[in-house]
């Protein structure tokens, strides 16, 4: 396939060069977004061919669970296989440690319907969860984007999902509300409008990038954060899913080249997180 990885070039790239890669991601996006989905898919989850060749709902590749007939069932199985998958983990143990299991255990169980239930319905979306400047490849004579590559986590979900599980955490995929500094200021801007003049750049946030995604978005008509509804309150939901195999103290490569100082440390804060989270819920 022809074109060069965008990645290889984005960060190096001028301001004014990214925000035009960046308005041809936004096109695509759109494409997804308004994407008529055939009759045969009729549940959220993964996708599939049926005997006739048609699509099919079918199990998440990501999680080797579904379909489900609501959102709310692909967000519940989303947070279990992280428990499952924690119970063996050695880093965290299941956090069964100070009673936050049971915890845990007990919001999904009872919790987690009552948090889902005023949200409303969601319309199915064509989602494809790795959106990123990893999987374009563009031309480097007219700078136009040639193809989109990865579609191997791509699911039915929502409107919302797009901004949880792609897009980088420095431009344009959606910090939950229990970040901080930086981080949570993208999130509010992102929710409702960019601070003017935009503060420096740092290693947590491209600032020029970030706004420079959020007025293609707009530009091209887009569902975007500030207009995905209940996005807000549903991002919370998925930080959980993310926190319960934090990435610092559960990747093997990151494991590997930290110390057990370092790992107790970050197990200790994963704790407080996970109690002050199930303590906002009544658990």
């Amino acid at each position: 396939m022809a074109g060069r990885p965008l990645l290889n070039d984005f960060g190096q790239m001028s301001d004014e060069d990214k925000a035009f890669m960046l308005r041809q991601m936004a096109d695509v996006l759109v494409i997804l977004q308004q994407y008529q989905l055939p009759a045969t898919i009729r549940d959220y989850g993964g996708l599939d061919f049926g005997p006739s060749g048609e699509y099919v709902s079918a199990p998440l590749s990501i999680l080797d669970a579904g379909p489900f007939t609501t959102y709310a069932g692909l967000v519940k199985a989303t947070i279990q296989s992280k428990l499952a998958k924690a119970n063996t983990d050695p880093q965290v143990g299941g956090w069964r440690a100070n009673g936050i299991r049971a915890r845990l255990d007990k919001f999904v169980a009872e919790g987690f319907h009552v948090a889902m239930e005023n949200m409303g319905t969601f319309p199915k979306v064509l989602v494809h969860a790795d959106f990123t400047p990893d999987n374009f490849l563009y031309d480097t004579g007219t700078m136009r984007l040639t193809a989109l590559l990865d579609f191997d986590f791509s699911h039915i979900a929502t409107f919302a999902d797009e901004f949880f599980r792609s897009l980088g955490a420095d431009i344009g995929q959606l910090p939950s509300p229990r970040e901080s500094g930086e981080s949570l200021a993208l999130r509010t801007a992102m929710l409702s409008s960019f601070p003017d003049p935009l503060p420096p750049s740092n290693d947590d946030v491209q600032w020029p990038s970030a706004k420079a995604w959020d007025d293609a978005l707009r530009e091209k008509g887009a569902k975007r954060p500030g207009t995905i509804e209940n996005i807000a309150a549903l991002s919370d939901l998925f930080w959980l899913s993310g926190q319960i195999l934090p990435f610092k103290l559960c990747n093997e490569v990151v494991v590997r080249n930290s110390s057990q100082e370092q790992l107790a440390a970050r197990k200790k804060s994963g704790e407080g997180l996970l109690i002050n989270f199930l303590s906002d819920y009544g658990y």
